[in-house]
């Protein structure tokens, strides 16, 4: 079997793996993402898509699905902020000052990296968090860089690109790590020209270059560990094949996993996974059918069918002030009555409010608000209060942040490689990091809010630690400073406050701080000690010339 067969059948055959997924995230993109890509996507019309609203009855599901993706990137990734940091795995270097000024250096250098204009990670993060919440699977792909941009300027080392779910098939091992992705997508002839190069086209498109230049043809982009019939040094093989022509536009690899897919909510054995907007999907699908039917409620109760004694010989006007001849008889009855259906419009608006209080529910708009509803608790109920909300919606991120564990890693190996052959200047590691039995590996420190909502439980137990304490205190004396490590204590409590790292003093500080203090401190009692020698020599020489006078 040839390279390119084999590169279509394994399409075809992840391709029909997918398949159930996508039919229910087409069902959630009718009903919450018109704009979707899923909706046209995977379709053999090269056209972009424009979006159809027609069974979008109520904006309550948009409104709540951009809502979760804005909180979630909130408390994992937040925008201009610092949500992770890198230590090195040997425990031992974590608190080495040349590895911490070292491991701060490059968390810095990470994240000037990820906010540069031509990045793309802005743009990727809103994207990811929205798939997530939407169909509960996001894919994006981290390329290397190695070109320069228009104008001779420097491009980042890396830039991050949102890869839309109908484009891509995934795959997992047996461990549930994702190895191979197929993606096809629709490109333009220029912009073929533009990312493989004239020569790499087939000798039939070279020809149409300067005459179609927007003719639009399908690429599969396979990063596969187990295709056959192509050599490469990198563990992930690489192949661009032109679909229909048997053309192989580039081959080559990656030293890492390219394209970094998660799940919220992982299917087992899959490479997918589901999140709240299809667990809210039975719920949109109602509402639909509940605004239809109390829109038609209320119609009929402002604007009720009339019935008439006979057939009117004119239209019945409505309009304010207007005059309808002949409509009364001669005992002053109306000839004409509206209908009344019993139509209740106001229980369907409750049941209407009840249904979009599920769907909020689904998007975890509750706990959401969870420290909102109650502004004036104490410091102890708002730990606990955060502890709850961390237990209750930390579990699904959890692959979230094995998913950009991932990704860093990756980030660090570009970095690493750009330095070595002399494209970009980083700070050097420090020898003892070098020297380490793992070779100098780091990983990431977690920072973000969503990790002090999960550590809130540990504040609540220090709060409770030192309300008993002090209890303690009342009738045993000193057992608070005999026992208690206040200096552990407040460092933990900053750490879960996320006050910034500079407010606080290193161990290295307090430590020599301390050793001025105890120095100082030695001195004054030594001279006390020598005033005390000096004063008792003084009485003694008084006493000695008292009795010598006598």
């Amino acid at each position: 079997m040839s390279l390119t067969s084999d590169i279509e059948n394994n399409y075809s055959e992840l391709k029909s793996i997918r398949a159930p997924f996508l039919a229910v995230w087409r069902e959630v993109a009718e009903r919450m993402d018109p704009f979707g890509a899923v909706l046209h996507g995977d379709s053999d019309s090269k056209i972009i898509p424009v979006g159809d609203q027609a069974k979008v009855l109520s904006s309550r599901p948009l409104r709540a699905r951009g809502r979760f993706a804005a909180a979630a990137q909130s408390l994992v990734t937040p925008t201009g902020a610092q949500w992770h940091g890198l230590m090195p795995v040997d425990e031992g270097l974590r608190d080495d000052p040349a590895v911490r000024d070292w491991a701060q250096e490059m968390t810095r250098i990470l994240f000037r990296l990820r906010t540069h204009p031509a990045s793309g990670w802005a743009r990727c993060n809103i994207q990811l968090w929205d798939s997530l919440g939407t169909y509960g699977t996001q894919c994006f792909m981290l390329a290397e860089e190695l070109g320069r941009g228009p104008g001779v300027q420097d491009l980042p080392p890396f830039r991050y690109r949102t890869i839309p779910l109908s484009e891509v098939c995934l795959s997992v091992d047996a461990h549930g790590v994702y190895d191979r992705a197929y993606r096809r997508t629709a490109m333009s002839l220029k912009n073929l020209v533009k990312d493989y190069g004239i020569a790499a086209l087939p000798p039939r498109l070279r020809g149409r270059v300067d005459t179609a230049q927007e003719d639009r043809f399908w690429v599969i982009h396979a990063v596969d560990t187990h295709l056959k019939g192509i050599e490469t040094q990198f563990p992930f093989a690489s192949v661009h094949l032109l679909e229909g022509e048997g053309h192989i536009l580039r081959q080559g690899g990656y030293w890492e996993f390219p394209y970094f897919p998660s799940s919220f909510q992982p299917v087992a054995g899959s490479a997918y996974g589901v999140g709240p907007a299809i667990a809210a999907l039975p719920d949109v699908k109602m509402l639909g059918v509940m605004v239809q039917t109390t829109k038609v409620a209320a119609e009929q109760t402002v604007r009720p069918a009339f019935a008439t004694r006979e057939r009117l010989a004119y239209r019945l006007n409505l309009t304010a002030g207007a005059m309808n001849p002949d409509l009364i008889d001669r005992d002053g009855r109306l000839k004409i009555q509206p209908i009344n259906t019993g139509a209740n419009p106001a229980l369907g608006e409750s049941l209407i409010d009840k249904t979009e209080n599920q769907i909020a529910s689904s998007f975890y708009e509750d706990l959401w608000q969870i420290l909102v509803n109650k502004p004036d608790m104490t410091a102890y109920e708002a730990a606990q209060r955060a502890q709850e909300k961390g237990d209750l919606i930390g579990p699904p991120f959890s692959p979230q942040e094995e998913m950009m564990a991932r990704c860093v890693h990756r980030e660090l190996a570009i970095l690493d490689r750009q330095a070595a052959d002399g494209l970009i200047t980083l700070p050097p590691r420090p020898p003892a990091l070098v020297e380490a039995a793992d070779s100098g590996e780091v990983v990431l420190d977690w920072q973000s809010p969503m990790t002090r909502l999960r550590r809130a439980g540990e504040l609540v137990g220090i709060n409770q630690t030192l309300q008993i304490a002090a209890q303690i205190e009342a009738f045993a004396q000193g057992t608070m400073a005999r026992t208690l490590n206040a200096d552990e204590i407040l460092r933990t409590v900053h750490e879960l406050s996320g006050a910034p790292q500079k407010a606080l003093r290193s161990r290295a500080e307090v430590e020599q701080a301390q050793a001025v203090e105890q120095e100082q401190a030695a001195r004054q009692e030594q001279f006390a000690e020598e005033q005390a020698g000096l004063q008792q020599a003084n009485e003694a020489a008084a006493l000695i010339q008292t009795l010598k006078s006598q």
